[in-house]
């Protein structure tokens, strides 16, 4: 199948873009006559938060319009629309505005329900096991005593 095929709503298939094609197409598009953006990004949520929407900074990771693989080929969500017309393009304001069903974050991520489902039980089990990597971790510490002589515990 094409990545040209549209989906049910109407929008192209998200298209990724590998390193190697990436490195071809930058060599070539680069114009000296481009000026730089002088505006500074934003760092933390609280600077961000009531940024102009939709959000301009592609290159944030909670941007909506593209993806880095971890090839670190780009995934274009949308292909079809440039990024100021995307209607949701913060996922950190998706999240703040409460829970979604599948078929809603699907229609967002211009992906199908299953690979919403999929996401979902990786995210899961990936915060599930940091969680169980942390209780070790604190155990292990426990077990260490303190300079003084007294457990961790007990100097506390």
């Amino acid at each position: 199948m094409s990545n040209r095929r549209s989906d049910c709503r109407g929008h192209r298939r998200s298209r990724t873009i590998g390193v190697r094609y990436m490195e071809a197409a930058l060599d070539k598009d680069v114009d000296p006559d481009d000026e730089p953006i002088t505006e500074q990004r934003p760092r933390t949520r609280g600077e961000c938060v009531d940024g102009p929407r939709p959000c301009p900074w592609v290159s944030c990771r909670y941007h909506l319009y593209l993806e880095v693989t971890r090839a670190g080929g780009l995934t274009l969500r949308f292909p079809d629309l440039q990024p100021d017309e995307l209607e949701h393009s913060c996922a950190l304001d998706l999240a703040d505005s409460g829970p979604k069903k599948l078929i809603q974050i699907s229609e967002v991520l211009n992906v199908t329900r299953e690979r919403v489902r999929q996401l979902e039980v990786k995210a899961y089990f990936s915060a599930k096991a940091g969680a169980l990597q942390l209780r070790i971790h604190n155990d292990v510490l426990d077990g260490f005593a303190h300079p003084t002589g007294q457990r961790a515990e007990d100097a506390a």
